[in-house]
């Protein structure tokens, strides 16, 4: 899967100004979480995913950007 972070910062780079939602269904990459797999989804996989979508919200290197770059994260229920 590579390393989601560095695919996200390199899309924070790219982005035009404004405001902008980052959607995530976080998770911790545990076995309980590698048993929500299905007919069309693998647990294992979904559970790696899920804890690469945490560490968007909570790597250094995500919090570093954002503040070198003066980005403010915010609730949903504060958007404009």
């Amino acid at each position: 899967m590579g390393d989601s972070v560095d695919r996200l910062i390199a899309g924070l780079k790219a982005a035009d100004a404004g405001q902008w939602a980052i959607v995530g269904h976080p998770g911790y990459e545990t076995e309980k979480m590698q048993q929500i797999g299905n007919e069309q989804t693998d647990g294992v996989a979904e559970a790696t995913a899920r804890d690469w979508q945490r560490r968007w919200f909570m790597d250094p290197r995500v919090t570093a950007y954002f503040d070198s770059h003066e980005i403010e994260a915010i609730r949903y229920d504060e958007a404009e």
